[in-house]
């Protein structure tokens, strides 16, 4: 036997084979990181032990979708508004032109609605067991993790960066399912024969996609492809089966941690995003529907937050340049218009108290946003 092939418990020395979970001996775990043989062994529901990759995200796609409808309200499960999801983590583009790019990891886990995110998980239980089955389950995270942040990344790139929509808003993890696609598909053909019959499945999805995203309104065609090429591009390079050595299995540990503590930061930014304002608006000119039914109708244009919060705002400016000093009430009404109604004007408004208050840097921030907004067809 070649010496390479000899392989032993790093801690104990024992002797050792790639499929083994444990040390026999020791106890040691194998497969990562403790804290990853803790997570699996104490932690993740018995049900999804056997795809465990797919049952962790899962897991975090609907714990983001419940953390939505808790702060937007009950309604928010059947359709976000443009509002509610720009202010609960979409990739919103002032909020990217202000520098806000956790957006693009909390877009690619949160979702418009039930209809969305229920399509999306039962596509991610369909696509994210045949990437793990031939990869592992880090490897699979880590290519779903990664398609997804960066297909709403290209998102972004396409629209705004090359087409000059200014303003655009993406929400969903259907590019990071995308890429679970194009992986699965790839990684078929490498399989040969064998893997024939999950060649032509894939394919079928990549056609449906194509297909649907050109057919249905406001679908994000940038970030399916997208999340589909970078899939199949991470598929194409990284070693078929489970890793052979433990400090390989631990390296991989290491960076799936490191990509679940990047998302644990996005929602925390999210969160501070969030504090102190509505996550929803109780007079929304935009109303809510599902499937194309309206559930309850956008209220009357002249009587809406979006036109109140414009109001409120210049009667703010109208007063802090009277008076000669900047509230906090003040500020706050100009701040709640520009995140409700993203025009040139209210962003230079607060600017405008910003500064009076002696915030330069995030005044400069405002005017800057200002700037790139003055094109928007909106």
């Amino acid at each position: 036997m070649n010496r390479e092939d000899v392989k032993t418990c790093p801690k104990c020395g024992a002797l050792i084979s790639a499929n083994l979970p444990r040390c026999r001996q020791c106890k040691a775990y194998l497969h990562g990181t403790e804290l990853e043989g803790f997570l699996l062994e104490h932690l993740l529901p018995a049900r999804l032990a056997a795809s465990p990759g797919t049952g962790i995200f899962m897991l975090i796609i609907m714990g983001y979708f419940a953390l939505m409808v808790m702060f937007a309200g009950p309604l928010s499960a059947l359709s976000l508004s443009t509002f509610s999801a720009a202010e609960l983590g979409s990739t919103w583009s002032p909020g990217i032109f202000a520098g806000e790019y956790w957006r693009f990891v909390s877009s690619s886990l949160a979702h418009g609605g039930v209809v969305h995110i229920a399509f999306n998980l039962w596509a991610l239980t369909i696509a994210g067991p045949v990437v793990e089955e031939a990869f592992d389950r880090k490897k699979m995270m880590l290519l779903f993790g990664i398609s997804g942040i960066l297909s709403m990344a290209v998102s972004y790139v396409v629209y705004v960066e090359l087409l000059g929509h200014t303003i655009h808003q993406s929400v969903g993890a259907s590019g990071a399912i995308s890429g679970l696609i194009g992986g699965a598909f790839v990684v078929a053909r490498r399989m040969g024969p064998a893997g024939r019959q999950i060649e032509h499945a894939m394919w079928r999805w990549t056609v449906f996609m194509l297909v649907f995203g050109f057919v249905a309104p406001g679908v994000d065609n940038a970030a399916h492809v997208g999340g589909w090429l970078i899939g199949a591009g991470m598929a194409l390079v990284m070693p078929v089966g489970l890793t052979q050595t433990v400090a390989a299995q631990r390296a991989l540990s290491v960076a799936t941690f490191g990509l679940l503590g990047l998302v644990i930061a996005s929602v925390a930014l999210m969160l501070m995003h969030l504090k102190g304002f509505p996550a929803s608006l109780e007079n929304d000119a935009e109303p809510i529907t599902i499937l194309g039914m309206v559930v309850k109708p956008g209220a009357e244009w002249d009587y809406s937050d979006q036109v109140t919060s414009i109001r409120d705002c210049q009667d703010a400016l109208d007063a802090a340049n009277k008076s000669g000093t900047v509230t906090d009430a003040q500020l706050y009404s100009c701040e709640l218009a520009l995140r409700i109604n993203p025009s040139p004007s209210i962003y230079r408004a607060t600017a405008h108290l910003e500064e009076a208050r002696g915030n330069t840097a995030r005044a400069d921030t405002l005017r800057r946003v200002a700037a790139r907004l003055v094109h928007s067809p909106r």
